[in-house]
């Protein structure tokens, strides 16, 4: 879980996927290959999806007998319902480093094609983002940028900012 977000992540960072923008999303092109960039973003989101498959795999398959012998198998779902939590965690992290991601690659893209911008709703995520994470002009530790994105999602306030742009067909917060 949360493959599919780390190939955007890989896609919105390489120059050569990523139609023009710079190699990581370094804010200044001059500055590439002496900036990182959003590389360690990567990096994390990467280890974070591997961690997952990792987790994915069925407790059911890990049993041993209980009760001096008299139980075959162990349901182990206490420690599946751990490994979900844990899933669940990993899956708002790497979704919050795809919006830093995205909100980066946004930023690079209207300022290399000014009168233009993206669309409504684009435009009220990228907003709403940019009030906890602002532009990275340079290179810096990413924590705190990931715990405060992964908190606008958790919150459910970034489903807010979309319906008060007036788009209501995503689902209530729960």
């Amino acid at each position: 879980a949360g493959s599919i977000s780390e190939r955007r992540i890989f896609r919105l960072l390489s120059a050569d996927m990523n139609a023009d923008l710079p190699a990581m999303l370094i804010a200044d092109r001059g500055k590439i290959g002496l900036y990182s960039g959003l590389m360690m973003l990567h990096y994390t989101a990467g280890s974070l999806a591997l961690e997952n498959q990792a987790l994915a795999n069925p407790n059911s398959t890990s049993s041993v007998p209980t009760s001096a012998g008299q139980e075959d198998h162990n349901a182990n779902s206490t420690t599946a319902a751990r490994n979900l939590r844990l899933v669940v965690e990993n899956l708002i992290r790497i979704t919050a480093i795809e919006l830093i991601c995205a909100s980066q690659a946004l930023d690079l893209r209207m300022k290399e094609t000014p009168g233009k911008s993206p669309g409504t709703g684009t435009l009220a995520a990228l907003i709403h983002i940019r009030k906890s994470v602002g532009f990275i002009e340079h290179d810096r530790p990413y924590s705190a940028d990931i715990n405060l994105t992964s908190e606008v999602i958790r919150s459910g306030s970034l489903l807010t900012a979309l319906h008060n742009a007036g788009f209501d067909d995503y689902p209530p917060v729960l």
